[in-house]
């Protein structure tokens, strides 16, 4: 899996971007990346392009998991996390079942059919 993450400064906003078999693991290292940058940037709004996301190695159990992750790296749920839909079906299942999972624990989550709408959500 491919991940690009960088700070859009005419946005205030940390914008991911990532292709390929999702990888859990390689998932919760980025999520330390990008909080370190949001942190470096001091902004809250996150910018996940998901629409190049195949299915991978996971389930709803580490998606459930989650949560305890943002909790344990102090992501504050302050945070939004504007997320575009995968063009993969199941990927997609995976990402809504995430953005229901983030809200049902406090965090800010939703998910978009593109990137402008997104975008715009989060200004």
């Amino acid at each position: 899996m491919n991940y690009t993450i960088s700070y859009l400064e005419d946005d205030g906003t940390i914008f991911i971007s990532a292709e390929g078999r999702f990888d859990f693991n390689e998932f919760l290292l980025k999520t330390k990346e990008a909080v370190a940058l949001s942190e470096q940037h001091a902004c809250n709004k996150i910018l996940v392009d998901c629409s190049q996301i195949a299915s991978g190695n996971t389930n709803m159990a580490k998606i459930l998991a989650i949560p305890e992750e943002y909790e344990k790296h102090k992501v504050a749920r302050s945070y939004k996390i504007g997320l575009v839909e995968s063009k993969d079906p199941a990927a997609n299942k995976n990402v809504f079942f995430y953005e229901t999972v983030c809200r049902n624990r406090g965090w800010l989550a939703q998910v978009f059919p593109d990137l402008e709408s997104a975008r715009q959500w989060l200004k």
